[in-house]
């Protein structure tokens, strides 16, 4: 058969990918445009049930797409028997490859949703909400700290090495400095310790118990649960007053033994209480 030139009409039908997947059984989608004309439909097999309760999901679904141009039927002849010749092998692999995107498509766009959605739960850590703690009670009026934590680290040198340029490094001990300052109270106590209370500890030379937590709620002191603890020497204690300024401390602590994180440390712990 001879094919014969035929003036051209022609239809087009634009299908959002989701309303595709979610188009219910015997329902279709259709165009026309002069003679041309299109339709869309989507046939589930297998189990009818799981595929409504995962519309979604492309897994035995089949889709119908059926086209036509009104008194056209030698066109359409030829292309039946073009088709008929090459098995329908174009058609079907554009099929498969439209549900391939689809489903592509659809994951892509649940795992972005999945992920915007834990962003939105991180929480990021107030500097004022990090409480140093010494002798069991938070430092009084403390205006800042910082922890250094830090490993001290070896050279190994082995023959099966030596030939290389790379060097091969071990850790050997691990240790943690705390600065802190805060302002000087001529009225600190025991449980609001500032100047006069860490000089006297620092000068019976014995370690003390030092920790660091987030902030108990409106309190002034951290949390009994979470956080790091461990033993610290005190080995510097400054007092800077300038006229007309608050008078200052600064203090260094260096830790005497390991530092253990309590329970999953500076995550929000769920018990509280009273300070350190």
């Amino acid at each position: 058969m001879v094919k014969e030139a035929v003036k051209a009409d022609s239809t087009r039908l634009r299908i959002p990918l989701d309303s595709l997947l979610m188009l219910p059984a015997g329902a279709s989608y259709t165009a026309r445009s002069g003679r041309a004309h299109a339709s869309v439909t989507v046939k589930r097999t297998g189990n009818v049930a799981a595929a409504k309760q995962q519309p979604t999901e492309p897994s035995g679904m089949t889709v119908y797409v059926e086209t036509g141009c009104d008194s056209l039927e030698r066109q359409c002849a030829y292309y039946e028997q073009e088709n008929e010749r090459e098995g329908g092998k174009e058609l079907s692999a554009c099929l498969v490859g439209t549900i391939s995107d689809i489903h592509s498509r659809a994951v892509a766009r649940r795992n972005n949703n999945l992920f915007n959605n834990k962003k939105m739960d991180y929480k990021v850590l107030d500097g004022t909400d990090l409480i140093l703690s010494s002798m069991g009670h938070a430092l009084g009026f403390s205006t800042g700290c910082k922890v250094s934590t830090s490993a001290e680290t070896g050279e190994r040198k082995t023959k099966e090495a030596s030939s290389g340029k790379w060097k091969e490094q071990y850790v050997k001990s691990f240790s943690e400095q705390i600065t802190a300052d805060g302002v000087v109270l001529t009225n600190g106590t025991d449980e609001v310790p500032t100047y006069d209370q860490l000089k006297a500890a620092m000068l019976k030379g014995e370690p003390i118990d030092a920790a660091y937590n987030l902030r108990d709620g409106d309190k002034r002191t951290g949390k009994t649960a979470g956080g790091y603890t461990g033993k610290y020497i005190i080995t510097s204690l400054e007092l800077d007053a300038q006229a007309g300024d608050d008078a200052k401390y600064s203090i260094t602590l260096q830790n005497s033994g390991p530092v253990t994180a309590q329970g999953s440390g500076l995550t929000e712990a769920a018990a509280s209480g009273v300070g350190h």
